[in-house]
């Protein structure tokens, strides 16, 4: 890392906790499935998750409701109900003094696909005081796009790098 210029970071379970959102839209996907009949245990909806996580789905909650049910419309009645609570995020202890450590070294990017007002609450947490963010068009719903996006910034960085 001798020549690295940058640092980049996906917020998400890297410099903010996600885990009691995700928990609670857990439960509540597993509440919306019963309620449709279509029950399934707290353990399957995390694995559909995890599953459509490693598969990098787009979008997260849509990736592990199609692993739990083939029915489109009820996919859709069930995503509506399984909200996504922002309020409940948390910055990591301790993110905010090791990015201001890096950043005396590297110039830290965000490089999210996440919601809107994100850098807000990266700021009101002071972890985007040196920072800046990179994000792909929120246009770009499929993951061959987002994957596309980031390949020609790494790309872009490797030319650059070579006509130094």
């Amino acid at each position: 890392m001798q020549d690295a210029r940058w640092l980049f970071f996906d917020p998400g379970n890297t410099l903010i906790s996600e885990e009691t959102a995700t928990e609670c839209r857990i439960q509540q996907l597993v509440s919306s499935l019963e309620r449709y009949d279509r029950r399934r245990t707290i353990e399957e909806v995390r694995a559909a998750f995890r599953q459509a996580s490693e598969e990098f789905a787009p979008r997260l909650i849509t990736g592990a409701i199609e692993k739990l049910i083939d029915d489109p419309e009820c996919r859709k009645l069930i995503e509506a109900e399984a909200r996504y609570h922002k309020e409940l995020e948390a910055p990591y202890q301790g993110a905010e003094p090791t990015l201001r450590t890096l950043s005396s070294r590297y110039r830290i990017g965000v490089i999210a696909n996440q919601t809107a007002g994100t850098e807000e609450r990266l700021t009101m947490w002071g972890q985007c005081r040196s920072s800046r963010s990179v994000s792909p068009p929120r246009s770009w719903a499929s993951k061959n796009r987002t994957q596309q996006f980031f390949g020609l910034l790494f790309l872009s960085r490797a030319v650059s790098r070579r006509r130094q």
